[in-house]
C-alpha cells in the first residue's frame, strides 16, 4: 500500500514539474529546450533566428496592402476543354484544377459549372466531370450536383466521384 502511494506521489511531482516547465517556456524562458545559453554560446545577442524574425516583422514591406484594400490575385483558370473538376463546399461549388489532388481556383455557380461540363469532350478515360467533397459539404449540395449532372445527359462513366473527403490547404 505504501509503495502505491509513493509511486502516485512521485508521478504527481513529475507531472507538476513538467507542467511548470511548459508554463515557463510559454512566457519566454528556455527551460529544457537544449539551447546553449552559457558562456560558451556562439551567437551574438540580436543575431538569433528568433530575434531576426521579430525585426523582420517590425519592418514594413513595400508589397503589403492596406487592410481596407482587397488583395488583387490573378488566378489562372484551368483548361476545361476536356474535363471539369468540381469541389463541393457546404452548399457552394468550387471550380478546381485538374491536378491530383485538385486545388480550388474560384467559387462558381452550379448553372455556370454545368455549362462548362456540357462543353467538355472528356479526358482519355472519358471522364468529363470530377467531383470532390470537402468535410464541410452538405448532402443536399452533393445530391443536387449529381442530379444535375445526370439530367445534363452524362452517364455514370463520364462522372468521377471521389469517395474520400478532400482536404484543401
Amino acid at each position: 500500500m505504501k509503495s502505491l502511494q509513493r509511486r502516485a506521489t512521485v508521478g504527481l511531482i513529475l507531472a507538476a514539474g513538467v507542467g511548470i516547465a511548459f508554463l515557463l517556456r510559454g512566457i519566454g524562458l528556455e527551460i529544457g529546450t537544449g539551447t546553449n545559453n552559457g558562456p560558451q554560446a556562439t551567437t551574438q545577442p540580436g543575431n538569433s533566428p528568433a530575434d531576426l524574425g521579430i525585426v523582420a516583422d517590425l519592418v514594413p514591406s513595400e508589397t503589403e496592402t492596406k487592410p481596407d484594400q482587397p488583395k488583387q490575385e490573378t488566378v489562372e483558370l484551368p483548361d476545361n476543354s476536356k474535363m471539369v473538376t468540381m469541389i463541393v463546399e457546404e452548399k457552394h461549388y468550387l471550380l478546381g484544377t485538374n491536378a491530383t489532388p485538385p486545388e480550388s481556383v474560384q467559387s462558381i455557380e452550379l448553372a455556370v459549372a454545368l455549362e462548362k461540363v456540357k462543353q467538355t469532350t472528356g479526358n482519355s478515360q472519358g471522364i468529363r466531370c470530377r467531383v470532390f467533397y470537402l468535410g464541410s459539404s452538405l448532402p443536399s449540395a452533393e445530391t443536387e450536383l449529381n442530379t444535375q449532372l445526370k439530367e445534363l445527359g452524362l452517364d455514370q462513366s463520364e462522372i468521377y466521384i471521389e469517395q474520400r473527403v478532400l482536404d484543401l490547404k
